[in-house]
């Protein structure tokens, strides 16, 4: 009479279609936490609330500008920056601010400020950081007393093509 021996369970081709998941899914979730601590973004608003109430706010701003006609043309000539702001406003803003925003990673947002130069012309000494992707450009006075704001996007810096700043269209 033969004896059979019990095989061992590695050599099982269940206890493989049993396993085979279970590691792939240990494995899959220890790279997906690895990557989820090591590459926080930041994009989370902590105070939903109050960043909710401000996005009524933040569209007078948008409508202003609107209102106003106004526009913007950035570009650049040699180590500076030049915006030209065009429109029917009363007086303007001795300085403005230009923020460079990644859509969704706030360390590489810029901030570029501009003076008044001649006319309707401002000019900063400072370049943009180069950059490959897109990002949402934001001109805006610094006084409080003149709420307007433009916008624009721009995939690559340095460029030679000028940007185009206008209002957001909102619904």
């Amino acid at each position: 009479m033969t004896e059979n021996k019990p095989t061992p369970g590695y050599k099982s081709p269940y206890m493989w279609m049993v396993l085979i998941p279970v590691m792939a899914s240990v494995v899959a979730g220890t790279t997906f936490l690895i990557a989820s601590i090591v590459s926080w973004d930041g994009v989370v608003v902590d105070n939903y609330y109050k960043d909710g109430r401000s996005y009524e706010m933040r569209q007078d701003e948008d409508y202003a500008a609107r209102q106003m006609g106004l526009s913007a043309l950035m570009l650049q000539q040699g180590d500076n920056l030049l915006v030209q702001v065009n429109g029917e406003i009363n007086s303007l803003p001795k300085e403005l601010k230009l923020y460079v925003i990644h859509p969704t990673k706030s360390d590489f947002d810029q901030r570029i400020d501009f003076t008044l130069q001649e006319g309707n012309r401002y000019l900063a000494n400072t370049e943009i950081t180069a950059f490959e992707g897109s990002r949402i450009l934001q001109l805006q006075p610094f006084e409080a007393e003149q709420m307007w704001r433009v916008h624009g996007n721009l995939e690559r810096w340095p460029s030679s093509i000028p940007v185009n700043l206008t209002p957001a269209i909102w619904q």
